[in-house]
């Protein structure tokens, strides 16, 4: 983020299509892209949230018309205009949610809900778990800001395990 936006990263993101075109062809986000299979979609959704409140979602295609799916096919992240603060903020929010798009491709998801569970709530909590996990290997803190009290997503995830 830096080699593109050098001190730039902790400015204002302009909430649009051509913000998450520039952090998407950063090094990092290809090798996301890569990772998850190559064919997932960042698209800018002009609403502040999505139906279920989050500022940005994963979904299989499946999973789009209605579907309970637990493979990987082809799928989109959806960026709502919430999810945009600094540059750094929103990228953040991005590789989590490209964490949920390679729990799918690895198969994570799908042994998570087949062979754990049969349980979606609980697996889409374990999910949930690991998104937060992968973006704290790219140095994404899952803790509220100035405090050691877990994201409140994350604790609720954890809650229902």
């Amino acid at each position: 983020l830096d080699e593109e936006f050098g001190n730039g990263g902790n400015d204002i993101a302009p909430a649009n299509q051509k913000t998450l075109n520039r952090i998407m062809k950063l090094r990092t986000f290809k090798a996301l892209q890569q990772a998850a299979g190559g064919k997932v979609g960042v698209d800018f959704k002009d609403s502040s949230w999505s139906d279920d409140g989050a500022s940005a979602q994963y979904m299989t295609l499946r999973e789009k018309n209605g579907e309970t799916y637990t493979g990987s096919d082809d799928g989109s992240i959806s960026v709502y205009r919430s999810a945009f603060s600094t540059y750094r903020k929103t990228a953040g929010i991005i590789i989590h949610e490209f964490g949920h798009a390679i729990s799918r491709y690895s198969g994570f998801f799908a042994h998570s809900y087949n062979t754990r569970y049969k349980d979606w709530n609980k697996a889409i909590a374990l999910d949930e778990i690991f998104a937060f996990h992968f973006q704290d290997r790219f140095g994404v803190s899952f803790y509220q800001q100035n405090s050691n009290l877990y994201d409140v997503h994350l604790q609720r995830s954890l809650n229902k395990l």
